[in-house]
């Protein structure tokens, strides 16, 4: 998993969210110093704590109740990044089994292959007073705040986003 120039392979990612990692392991795949990591990761709204000498995302140790799930969905133009993007985003909050807030925005886009309107319902036409990428990924992050994101095609959905950013 690529972080901001910080490589995890996608097992030490999955340990950080379960059974934790060990400092060797973690260093052993960092670019930067454990701390300059462990910040850039902070900064990212990825809180790694240690525990019992592992390391862990701190939502590991959140009661399910009180924790925040951001389940998003979104709509691109195409499946490709380097040539793509995002023409909706759609997220919902939720925390002890209830929605607690919304997020939804099409953005603006020159053109929609007519296969993408008809799996998505949106037209280009729909986008024209739509804002940018940019504005609309600022938002979401916003709105996303520190909440465990969930999606469908998680990889998919994750990486578009947070490349996209």
């Amino acid at each position: 998993m690529l972080i901001h120039n910080i490589n995890l392979d996608a097992k030490s990612v999955s340990r950080l969210a379960t059974r934790g990692l060990s400092l060797k392991t973690l260093k052993d795949q960092l670019e930067h110093e454990l701390e300059l990591s462990l910040e850039l990761w902070r900064a990212q709204g990825l809180n790694v704590v240690r525990h019992q000498g592992y390391y862990y995302f701190d939502t590991a140790f959140i009661p399910i109740e009180e924790a925040e799930f951001c389940i998003v969905d979104i709509e691109t133009n195409g499946s490709k990044i380097e040539k793509h993007q995002i023409i909706e985003i759609a997220a919902v909050k939720v925390r002890d089994k209830k929605i607690i807030d919304r997020f939804e925005f099409l953005v603006y886009t020159k053109e929609i292959n007519p296969h993408i309107t008809e799996i998505t319902g949106i037209r280009a036409e729909d986008t024209k007073d739509a804002p940018s990428l940019t504005e609309v990924l600022q938002k979401f992050k916003l709105f996303l705040g520190n909440a465990v994101f969930v999606a469908h095609d998680v990889k998919f959905d994750y990486i578009f986003i947070s490349k996209s950013m």
